[in-house]
């Protein structure tokens, strides 16, 4: 069953549950929502399906010219990818708060997964490395109103909405595929992984929930740090 789509709540009320109503506050303490490994049978209709991109999972914070990226136990990393907060920072209107990946989508896993943890321990870019990709998949916040609580369907809408860049930024497209295809489409384009999401799921900040579901082809290639 949906859930209500009522409206979005202003970021004020998430005081009452414990958030400070600042939006740089509310983003150092939230924390990604996390997939399940247990499979689970996939009904056609009712879930979507993602390329993960063995990158580094952020949150970012953006609008109004600036922007800041969180690490998945809210790390304040904005130096550390100067090229995507200033892709971010050139965003009009906000403040939005997104999910997604650091990633380098044009390598393949193993690759991806090297480039962006030399990135991480660097804490910035070199002169002469190609730029990472902040591949963004989830909307969080919108104009300073909290989305959470509206189904993934919901938000996926919105965020096709947001003015992103093509330079430094990559909207996550879902995968073209059924449950009965994803294995033969994970072995067609050489994907290491994908990332089932219920269609009617809500954001749940930094719970494992069964309603998004980490599907792998052993040996995984990225490392545990980068699970999306």
């Amino acid at each position: 069953m949906a859930r209500s789509t009522a409206p979005h709540r202003p970021l004020a009320s998430l005081a009452h549950e414990g958030l400070p109503a600042h939006p740089l506050h509310v983003l150092a303490a939230l924390r990604p929502m996390q997939p399940h490994h247990e499979l689970q049978p996939f009904r056609e209709g009712e879930w979507l399906f993602e390329k993960r991109y063995c990158g580094m999972r952020m949150l970012a914070l953006f609008g109004h010219g600036h922007a800041s990226l969180r690490t998945r136990s809210g790390v304040d990393c904005s130096a550390w990818f100067p090229e995507v907060r200033e892709a971010l920072a050139a965003v009009s209107g906000g403040p939005y708060i997104v999910d997604g990946e650091i990633a380098a989508p044009w390598l393949a896993d193993s690759a991806a997964h090297r480039v962006v943890m030399a990135r991480m321990r660097q804490r910035g870019r070199r002169a002469g490395q190609r730029p990472v990709v902040y591949c963004v998949f989830d909307l969080l916040m919108q104009y300073g109103f909290d989305l959470l609580e509206l189904p993934l369907e919901h938000r996926k809408r919105q965020l096709a909405a947001l003015p992103l860049s093509d330079n430094g930024l990559m909207l996550v497209q879902p995968l073209h595929t059924g449950r009965l295809r994803l294995r033969t489409v994970m072995d067609e384009y050489g994907l290491q992984a994908v990332v089932a999401k219920r269609l009617d799921s809500r954001y749940e900040p930094g719970r494992r929930s069964p309603s998004w579901i980490l599907v792998e082809r052993p040996p995984a290639a990225c490392g545990s740090g980068t699970e999306a």
